[in-house]
């Protein structure tokens, strides 16, 4: 289990979304977050699985920015912006979000936090 201080830093975030109203964020203030979790059906089933619930996710204020797998398909590594962890949370956790991904093989309570990602370049 993540035990780092970005691991803390969401954690607070989590619990108290009053911390940074979502009112005062620019642009520039969305937050990343590398996460994994493990899948049993491999990296084609999860893909589509994610596909379909985009535009709800982007109603949430959360959208994938990149998602990849280990070498047997048993694990997918997500980079997510969200402007409000809360959100990610309460998204993550409806009833028909959490039956979607059950379906698509993620082992939800795999699910970790790496890290938050302060920088990054994505080359063209």
């Amino acid at each position: 289990k993540p035990s780092s201080a970005a691991s803390d830093v969401y954690k607070r975030q989590v619990s108290d979304p009053d911390a940074t109203p979502t009112s005062t964020l620019r642009e520039t203030d969305i937050m990343m977050v590398l996460a994994t979790v493990n899948i049993t059906k491999g990296f084609d089933t999860w893909l589509d699985m994610s596909k379909s619930m985009s535009e709800e996710a982007a109603k949430n204020g959360i959208r994938i920015v990149w998602a990849a797998t280990n070498p047997d398909e048993t694990a997918v590594y997500v980079l997510t912006e969200m402007q409000d962890p809360a959100q990610m949370k309460t998204f993550g956790e409806r009833e028909d979000i959490a039956k979607a991904r059950d379906e698509a093989g993620a082992i939800i309570e795999s699910t970790q936090l790496i890290s938050l990602i302060g920088r990054m370049h994505m080359p063209e």
